[in-house]
């Protein structure tokens, strides 16, 4: 399973599921406010990959959400399964 703002990419070639989400793609070419202000340059005001990192974790949180509502999976079987960064 791939998720990814782009479906051509690498690891989206190589996933039987292909997950597309949006995210900021382009860079600002204007990075003067008032420039952008006076030419009417409207941008996505997150920056960077925050939108994309936000929409992923909704989306994995909901999927849990799911998870746990099926029938004979339990909170106790996914925490044998999750990764413990600490």
């Amino acid at each position: 399973m791939a998720v990814t703002s782009f479906s051509n990419s690498h690891p989206a070639k190589h996933a039987s599921v292909v997950v597309e989400m949006p995210g900021r793609t382009k860079v600002s070419r204007c990075t003067d406010y008032f420039s952008r202000r006076t030419l009417r340059v409207h941008e996505s005001l997150p920056p960077l990959g925050a939108l994309f990192k936000t929409n992923r974790m909704v989306f994995f949180d909901g999927m849990v959400s799911e998870l746990m509502n099926t029938p004979h999976v339990f909170e106790e079987d996914l925490m044998k399964h999750h990764a413990n960064m600490v």
